[in-house]
């Protein structure tokens, strides 16, 4: 877990499938909106609130892809 500007990130992998499966959450400080994201091979990712539309979490989606 970590802060990224007003977000708290925590990130990581189903086990021994770190290379295929991976999830990133994050929760923002200021109001606590929340933004969740699972990861999968081929560009996969199924994403929830505001992970499809907040920049600061989408970039950190986008660094944690499989």
């Amino acid at each position: 877990t970590f802060q990224v500007g007003d977000w708290v990130i925590g990130q990581g992998c189903l086990p021994h499938q770190c290379d295929v499966a991976r999830g990133v959450w994050g929760l923002r400080i200021s109001d606590g909106a929340a933004g969740a994201a699972i990861l999968g091979p081929n560009g996969y990712a199924d994403l929830y609130g505001l992970a499809g539309s907040d920049t600061v979490l989408r970039q950190v989606i986008d660094a944690h892809r499989p």
